[in-house]
């Protein structure tokens, strides 16, 4: 019950949260450069191999639009998006904006990938946003005959899962940024408000509709994404890290304090060293995986 009551506290800490006050990283670069740093192993990816920068920005701005718009904010990113040919793109912004504080709207896009509002949010609308972009720059061939049978044959089979499931990294690797950045405050009360509202890295009553967590929402997405490699043995140290950070994470969370005293520092710890496996084994599994390999291919 106490462990419960830890994670609605943190809940409520966020309905005191002053309507000015941005609690996720400071510019969407730092969202982007967490990213590139887990996709290809390189927080300047765009730089340092400028010929996919194009296709680079196009999947990061969707990734933005998808959890982070609100009031209108995102503009350039949804012209940059319109010249993309991204298909079946919203006409206008207004289809998935919604009004609302910087810090309050999270509670509509940050809570799991299957937990987005739709009323608020327009949800299916922004998921189906980044779905389509991902599916423009990783799987298309832009062979017209080739996409069409494609599309007929394959979309419900393991291309479109691998799709949503590269979908589903991205979206976590984008909350995970925002638990880092509580890593930077130094009141008690700032480091519990910045992780209110999202989906936190383990949960005690974890499922995947109702009450998801971004460790054990990744284990199950990267377990579709690389199926082709799930006897490797580099994948199963993968899944094994990832179990392991898992348990120290679960072990502060489901502890009598939860993250109300100095256990905040070690929760944080995790999240780190999350990204850092992320970093250390989704590059080399990604360059095995035809999808990521054609669209960066020399």
């Amino acid at each position: 019950m106490l462990r419960k009551i830890s994670f609605i506290l943190i809940i409520f800490a966020a309905l005191f949260i002053k309507q000015d006050c941005v609690l996720s990283h400071d510019s969407i670069e730092e969202h982007n450069e967490e990213i590139e740093y887990v996709l290809f192993g390189d927080r300047d990816f765009k730089s340092t191999h400028p010929v996919y920068a194009e296709k680079i920005k196009a999947i990061e701005y969707a990734v933005a639009l998808c959890i982070d718009e609100f009031n209108m904010l995102g503009g350039s990113y949804f012209e940059f998006l319109e010249k993309r040919d991204i298909p079946n793109f919203p006409k206008s912004m207004k289809e998935f904006n919604f009004q609302e504080s910087p810090a309050r709207h999270r509670y509509y896009t940050h809570r799991g990938w299957n937990l987005g509002d739709e009323d608020k949010a327009h949800w299916s609308v922004r998921q189906q946003l980044l779905l389509n972009t991902i599916d423009k720059e990783l799987f298309s061939t832009e062979n017209v005959i080739a996409d069409f049978f494609s599309d007929v044959f394959q979309r419900d089979n393991y291309e479109k899962k691998q799709r949503e499931s590269f979908a589903i990294l991205l979206y976590y690797v984008h909350i995970l940024g925002d638990h880092l950045e509580a890593g930077k405050k130094t009141a008690p009360m700032d480091k519990m408000n910045a992780v209110a509202l999202i989906a936190p890295l383990t949960r005690p009553n974890y499922d995947t509709q109702n009450n998801p967590a971004i460790i054990p929402e990744l284990i199950a997405c990267v377990k579709i994404l690389f199926k082709s490699q799930e006897k490797d043995r580099f994948f199963n140290d993968f899944i094994q890290d990832l179990e392991e950070i898992r348990e120290r994470s679960s072990a502060i969370t489901d502890s009598k304090d939860g993250l109300n005293t100095g256990n905040f520092n070690e929760y944080n710890k995790c999240a780190e060293d999350l990204l850092e496996s992320l970093a250390s084994y989704v590059p080399t599994l990604l360059e095995k995986e035809d999808f990521f390999r054609d669209a960066f291919s020399p």
